[in-house]
């Protein structure tokens, strides 16, 4: 075995299935966590308790002052008491379909690895024929998980809006009612407000979403057609380019079917602010148009990354009789040199469309311009050959010059995987791996390990980041914690006998908040799953349709000597999304496990709790009221604790994850032929100022 294929061996020990899965939960922990659905459930809960409880000895009519158009949720607008009994009551009914729904999620989520292993061996072991006809069974059955999920992610939402939603119509009409108007009248205001729009947020939130992934399967046809179009200018014998290409559509697939972090969340809405305010939703839209302008600049970074690699070999590929490096005059004979630079300007024109992209679109267009310089100069270098009086120092720049897009192209790629969500190690597709390396020359070796060092390096900073960024939500958990926690407490000193309305209209604007923050993590669980469902959509229709055309139509074109047939490279773009669906799938399955544990360990029984409150009298009833009131905000605060508690623990273990992750890619390093401790010093340069080129602080100050 020559040393690029122990290089690649090496890279690819780090990329079996279980470890993409696992690196796919360590760089999506952070924006995902189960705990974020299950902090603010206690105190909500305890919120609902208490509303039915220190209504006791308060009722009037809210008939006096009803809204311009009526009630629209009330049933009972002739008693205060007993709206607040509903509230309670759709409270319970919420966090209690919750529970079970998720249940339900983690049984369906289990179920796609199976289904993607199925669709796997289809894939890869299958005739055309049989691809044809059995791969869609078994997409289209993660494709049922993925769509029966999202409707039980998108009902849970619904619930949690509703009940938002009738508590800001009691608390309306009963401020109405009352003629209340003091300091603290804004706040219930803004409660209000939050509550009757966050519906138009949702449906904004899930209109960005699918704006972003409505894209997915035209992005995945025209990467398809370039890659294509790009085969069929190269002619047999051009290996390497076509290696080049193939890895470059590959790319450019997993570019496309990422999951961003923060674009998938949609434009953050924070209580108390101007919600349905025309102006910030056009500001916001805006924003989420430029971003997604800026995701698509980013995905063909990497497609552009992958062709400089090939020029940087070809302005360096040979030594002259000095010693130095110098161009390889073979390949840019042979028409590798002209056919690259058509990729870039076909890669550059991508990027120039994408006006609302800012200095983004301003960088990677001057990356481009610099190696169309590049490849113009030694075009002409080429032609002129022995001609040429300052042939030396022309080669001279040109190597430099090639080396230093070749910095600013690495810079660019790690902003890309940072902003797309993309997994560095990534490892080569299945039929790509089983193409030939390249020759085992001192400079292909050298510029292999160069490539499998920064991939490395930039593993290692992803999972630092991810790190970094896992504890800042730790860290933000428990300062919310410390709030709720608090809440929880005062809310337990209040003595039943002297509650006022003020008090209840203060409970029901800390219930909006509460169960604000149980939707929007609802809404994340929604957005997992339309992603999946977008993936297999695209799997089943573009994707799989380009490859029986390539098969069946007779373009069987052999990438390479005794290589992969053309066909064969759309069955690992198809690959590529089935196995993301995997990851997705994985991912979910984990949130949906921990949550259902805690939550029948730490939940059910208050969530049980809120059913009998409604039965006690107030008058008949009082010692067992008390007493169950203590109970419930006793347990309360005891999940509180225990979800705190896990979350810490959970915390150390993924510290420890990462720092073994990152030691195996330190032993791997070790194995890899040694290179200049200048390149190795550039290379993390590259990767550190690429991660640190805009943080998360700077993206939520953007939001």
């Amino acid at each position: 075995m020559d040393e690029i294929a122990k290089i690649d061996k090496a890279v690819a020990s780090l990329c079996k299935g279980d470890d993409k899965k696992s690196d796919a939960m360590m760089m999506m922990a952070p924006d995902s966590n189960w705990d974020q659905f299950l902090t603010p459930a206690p105190c909500a809960i305890a919120l609902l308790g208490d509303l039915i409880l220190i209504s006791a000895d308060t009722d009037f009519s809210l008939d006096e002052k009803p809204p311009r158009d009526g009630f629209k949720l009330l049933r009972y607008p002739n008693s205060f008491r007993a709206s607040l009994v509903q509230v309670s009551n759709a409270g319970w009914g919420a966090f209690n379909e919750a529970h079970t729904s998720m249940d339900q999620i983690r049984l369906h989520s289990g179920n796609v690895d199976g289904h993607v292993k199925n669709a796997v061996k289809f894939l890869m072991q299958g005739t055309p024929d049989e691809v044809k006809r059995m791969l869609p069974m078994s997409l289209s059955k993660i494709q049922n998980i993925a769509d029966e999920s999202l409707l039980l992610a998108k009902a849970i939402e619904d619930r949690f809006i509703g009940v938002m939603e009738l508590t800001g119509e009691l608390l309306e009409a009963s401020t109405n009612t009352k003629g209340v108007y003091d300091e603290k009248t804004k706040e219930t205001e803004i409660a209000i407000e939050v509550a009757r729009t966050e519906r138009e947020s949702r449906m904004k939130e899930i209109k960005n979403t699918e704006k972003r992934l409505s894209n997915m399967d035209k992005e995945v046809k025209e990467a398809q057609s370039d890659f294509k179009e790009a085969i069929d200018k190269i002619p047999s014998g051009g290996d390497l380019i076509g290696i080049a290409v193939c890895e470059a559509v590959i790319e450019g697939v997993r570019n496309i079917t990422s999951f961003p972090s923060k674009i998938s969340e949609g434009i953050k809405k924070k209580l108390g602010t101007s919600a349905g305010n025309d102006e910030v939703g056009e500001r916001d839209d805006a924003y989420f148009d430029n971003e997604l302008s800026r995701q698509r600049v980013y995905s063909q970074v990497s497609t552009i990354t992958r062709y400089i690699y090939q020029l940087v070999e070809i302005t360096t590929g040979k030594t002259d009789d000095n010693g130095q490096q110098c161009p390889d005059m073979g390949r840019i004979n042979h028409g590798d040199l002209g056919r690259i630079q058509q990729f870039i300007e076909t890669a550059r024109n991508h990027v120039n469309s994408e006006v609302n992209s800012g200095e983004l679109r301003e960088r990677v267009l001057k990356l481009c311009d610099n190696a169309v310089d590049i490849c113009n100069t030694l075009q002409r270098l080429a032609k002129s050959m022995a001609d040429l009086e300052n042939r030396n120092t022309v080669v001279l720049e040109a190597v430099n010059k090639s080396k230093c897009i070749q910095n600013e192209s690495q810079k660019l790629e790690v902003e890309a995987h940072k902003a797309l969500g993309r997994n560095p190690l990534d490892n080569k597709s299945p039929h790509l791996s089983k193409m030939p390396t390249q020759s085992g020359s001192s400079s292909a070796v050298t510029a292999a390990t160069e490539n499998a060092r920064y991939k490395t390096e930039l593993a290692k900073e992803t999972l630092r980041d991810a790190k970094r960024r896992q504890e800042k939500s730790a860290d933000e958990l428990r300062e919310s914690n410390e709030k709720l926690t608090k809440v929880l407490m005062d809310m337990a000193k209040l003595d039943l006998k002297k509650i006022d309305f003020d008090t209840i209209r203060e409970t029901l604007v800390k219930g909006i908040k509460a169960l604000a923050e149980v939707r929007e993590q609802w809404g994340k669980l929604v957005r997992f799953f339309q992603m999946l469902s977008n993936l297999i959509k695209c799997c089943l229709h573009s994707s799989l349709t380009d490859f029986v055309d390539q098969a069946t139509v007779g373009r069987e074109i052999q990438m390479t000597n005794n290589a992969a047939p053309l066909s064969d490279i759309f069955r690992d773009v198809i690959f590529e999304q089935a196995s993301k669906a995997s990851q997705v799938a994985y991912v979910v399955r984990t949130i949906a496990g921990t949550y259902v544990q805690i939550s029948n360990e730490h939940l059910m029984d208050r969530i049980t709790c809120l059913g009998r409150l409604v039965a006690l009298d107030p008058k008949k009833d009082e010692h067992e009221i008390r007493r169950k009131r203590e109970e419930l905000h006793n347990g309360c605060q005891e999940a509180q604790k225990a979800i705190l508690s896990i979350v810490m623990k959970q915390k150390a273990e993924f510290n420890a994850k990462v720092e073994e992750r990152i030691a195996k890619l330190h032993e791997i390093e070790k194995t890899m032929p040694p290179i200049e401790p200048e390149r190795i010093k550039e290379i993390k340069t590259n990767v550190t100022s690429g991660m640190a080129t805009f943080t998360d602080d700077d993206i939520d100050d953007m939001i």
